[in-house]
């Protein structure tokens, strides 16, 4: 597999869900992929939340589509987040690109493998120096951890910096940052200039240097595991080493104001850094900004999209709040977006996959039926192989006892004619109860017998038993039933 080429390609716009108020391309990336000869198709009302109306998609060259329309006719298409189950329907063999983190969302995988989609995540890119300007991670981080810090010295009952006056003199809040990321990194930044004292901790030794570079202290705990085989990703860490972690954090927790949480590992629920005894710890008016969510959390009361109030302790969960500066967060994303279509899309306009490259290797998740990604492989091979397991066991359980399953159809429907000729009068409650039961017990023995072995004779004979003596009953209350009606029928003259 190496160069996969389609001419003249259509870009579509795909307007977000009605929680997301930013857009995949403004109309500024629009016109710079217009001017390099692309065709754009952009979903009505796309980018309305982000502040471009469909006037300036036109103004730029855009065609301006409905959403099936969008679907049917862009060969790419731009979505933040994963289709919705019924465009699922409507697209086949088109591609796909956006933040669909893969590792999570194991039944978006499969449908795009159904449905033969050429499937690029950004989030997977591999963290390297040339994928800097494609980073939609690093970029949405950024504002996410700007904003952390405002919604923190707003939420925060106190000042963030020194005052002294007249007075008296108010001491500057202390910050806790867990995760030197970039949100991390760019949430040192925005609190140090508001003039908070700031410490951060990290399992990564080789971010101290930047950390103290802003100004901030660095929280060290020896033994973390080695990540650089993660492509810059967070890993998993020892128990050994999480004791170790929530002692010395433990300590700085019980000492700050404000803690800001930012540590998620891909594909696996958020570890939980604040325990419920930390918390206890923290001060009445304390504040958490939890932007680790949406995937459960770093402290155990996290509620996404919530804020949930422990003991005076504020936990705000955020795991969005780059949405809440739509229009420089679609900006920022739109130009990432634009710099990796220059991957995939020549100077002609025209589709050309070098899956050479490690960067549209490491960023598509499945083409042409198949996942490409040696992490999302790993991760949904077993569990995919599981229900196949599963499917194959039903198909061999149907083929060892199809016999019994044939007979039990046909008595079913024997039952059925049986019972559909036999006038209504005579379904009396006590015939109908009897006879229900007596018919369980007749496939119960015609099933003993059929698996029994030839030599087992106790078995043969009583399931013989079985069919006889509740053939007789159900007959028998037939018999009784018609009985009964003839002693309340009028006699002949």
């Amino acid at each position: 597999m190496k160069i996969f080429k389609i001419n003249k390609m259509i870009i579509g716009v795909l307007k977000e869900p009605s929680f997301e108020t930013r857009v995949s391309l403004l109309a500024e990336s629009v016109a710079a992929l217009i001017k390099k000869g692309n065709k754009l198709v952009v979903e009505s009302g796309a980018g309305d939340k982000s502040f471009n109306n469909n006037q300036e998609y036109e103004k730029v060259g855009a065609e301006i589509k409905s959403r099936a329309e969008v679907l049917e006719q862009a060969d790419i298409l731009l979505s933040i987040h994963p289709l919705e189950n019924d465009d699922f329907a409507k697209v086949h063999s088109k591609i796909l690109l956006g933040v669909y983190q893969p590792l999570a969302n194991g039944e978006n995988v499969i449908k795009s493998i159904e449905r033969k989609m050429t499937t690029f995540s950004l989030d997977m890119l591999p963290r390297t120096t040339r994928a800097q300007a494609m980073d939609v991670l690093s970029s949405q981080a950024n504002i996410a951890g700007y904003k952390a810090v405002l919604l923190a010295a707003n939420s925060y009952g106190r000042y963030f910096p020194m005052f002294m006056t007249a007075a008296g003199s108010i001491a500057p809040a202390k910050m806790l940052i867990l995760g030197a990321g970039v949100a991390g990194l760019q949430a040192i930044a925005t609190a140090k200039r508001l003039g908070a004292v700031v410490e951060v901790f990290d399992t990564r030794p080789a971010v101290k240097e930047e950390v103290m570079s802003l100004g901030a202290k660095f929280v060290e705990v020896e033994g973390a595991a080695d990540a650089s085989t993660a492509g810059g990703y967070a890993v998993e860490q020892t128990e050994e080493y999480k004791q170790k972690q929530q002692q010395r954090i433990a300590e700085s927790v019980a000492k700050s104001d404000i803690i800001i949480t930012t540590a998620q590992i891909p594909g696996k629920k958020a570890p939980i850094l604040i325990t419920e005894e930390m918390l206890n710890s923290m001060r009445n008016g304390s504040v958490i900004i939890d932007l680790a969510a949406s995937t459960g959390g770093n402290t155990p009361f996290t509620k996404n999209n919530e804020t949930v109030n422990y003991n005076g302790v504020s936990i705000i969960g955020n795991s969005s709040l780059q949405s809440t500066m739509p229009s420089d967060a679609s900006k920022l994303y739109g130009k990432n977006i634009v710099n990796f279509l220059q991957l995939i899309i020549d100077k002609d306009a025209n589709l050309n996959l070098n899956w050479e490259d490690d960067l549209v290797k490491g960023a598509c998740i499945t083409h042409n039926g198949e996942i490409i990604n040696d992490r999302v492989k790993s991760i949904l091979s077993p569990s995919m192989n599981k229900k196949k397991k599963i499917f194959m066991n039903i198909i061999e359980w149907i083929s060892q006892y199809q016999q019994i399953i044939y007979i039990v159809i046909l008595m079913i429907f024997v039952g059925i004619e049986v019972i559909g000729h036999v006038p209504s009068v005579l379904h009396t409650p006590l015939m109908s109860g009897a006879n229900a039961i007596h018919g369980v017990v007749i496939i119960g023995a015609i099933i003993v017998m059929g698996k029994a072995e030839p030599d087992n004779y106790l078995a043969l004979v009583l399931g013989f038993l079985g069919v006889i003596l509740g053939t007789i009953n159900v007959v028998g209350g037939f018999v009784v039933t018609d009985r009964m009606l003839e002693m309340f029928s009028k006699k002949k003259k």
